[in-house]
């Protein structure tokens, strides 16, 4: 038996299990689909054209397409590259027989020393009271001090330079002398002294004094002598001569040239952190870190670089 089926001008045959299809030529699409025809399937190489994903791009490699909303990295004091010719952490201080030891970690060599057991400062670790935000720091107590042997990359006298520490004093203005040497490379030559220092606790002041020679102080505020850890700095740019504390300028020469480059490099002489050979000028305090840099601090880099020392040190 056979039974044709017509709607509109479709057609199915069901013959003997076989089931034929023939499709509408109405143009308006009148004709209904049954149940049992089935849709064709997509070619699913191809995106869909309402596909609100693109393709990737096979030739692409996304893990290292940049992240336009990425932060740029913290910065470091490496990213000064050679310009940083002292680098000295107190996390890396060590006490050794005999003496102690201050790695430089600026890659120049500039290691700071003391052979004399006597003379050493020494480090209050990261965990002990007296630490700063879980970093130690290497005490003076006033008869200590560290040597560094001279090279060039210590002889600022023919360019920019800067330098910062971050540290605390004690010292009061009663002492004898009441300065207190935080770094100093210097000629014995009275009365200029030239060569570059770093005082705490100056004569007149109990705060800051960094000098290029006698002419050539600049100086900040007193009172600073109370064992409050702070940023302190100094930077030649040009001809001017700036000293900062906590990030402020405190102090400016317009003018520090360089009247005898010879005598200010000291040339073939050490230089010195918290103290002298002769006991005098001794710190007492703590130093957590020390940088300087030989070449031109750009004014964005080195709100950077005190960032850098804000963050770490929870300034």
């Amino acid at each position: 038996m056979r039974r044709v089926i017509v709607v509109g001008s479709a057609c199915l045959f069901l013959a003997m299990g076989f089931v034929f299809a023939c499709s509408s030529d109405d143009p308006a699409g009148g004709g209904q689909e049954t149940a049992d025809s089935a849709a064709p399937t997509p070619d699913s190489s191809k995106p869909a054209a309402d596909s609100s994903t693109p393709t990737p791009d096979a030739g692409v490699d996304s893990s290292k397409v940049p992240d336009a909303d990425a932060a740029p990295p913290a910065f470091t004091p490496a990213l000064l590259g050679s310009r940083v010719v002292l680098w000295l952490e107190a996390d890396s201080f060590k006490s050794i027989d005999g003496g102690a030891l201050w790695p430089d970690k600026s890659g120049t060599g500039n290691d700071a020393f003391q052979d004399a057991a006597a003379r050493a400062p020494a480090l209050i670790d990261a965990a002990a009271d007296g630490a700063i935000n879980g970093h130690g720091v290497v005490h003076f107590a006033g008869n200590e001090y560290l040597r560094i042997v001279d090279g060039t990359t210590l002889q600022w006298a023919a360019s920019d330079f800067a330098f910062f520490v971050v540290m605390r004093h004690v010292n009061g203005p009663s002492a004898a002398p009441p300065y207190a040497i935080v770094y100093s490379k210097w000629t014995d030559t009275d009365p200029e002294y030239p060569g570059f220092f770093m005082w705490a606790s100056y004569p007149g002041s109990t705060g800051y004094v960094t000098r290029l020679a006698a002419s050539q102080a600049i100086q900040s505020d007193g009172g600073l002598n109370d064992g409050v850890m702070r940023l302190v700095g100094t930077r030649r740019n040009g001809k001017a001569y700036e000293l900062r504390v906590s990030g402020k300028q405190v102090d400016l020469q317009p003018d520090s040239s360089i009247a005898d480059p010879d005598a200010f490099n000291a040339a073939g002489l050490p230089a010195f952190i918290g103290g002298r050979e002769a006991a005098i000028q001794q710190l007492q305090g703590d130093i957590a870190e020390i940088i300087a840099v030989k070449g031109t601090l750009t004014d964005p880099e080195q709100t950077r670089l005190e960032g850098y020392f804000k963050t770490k040190y929870g300034l």
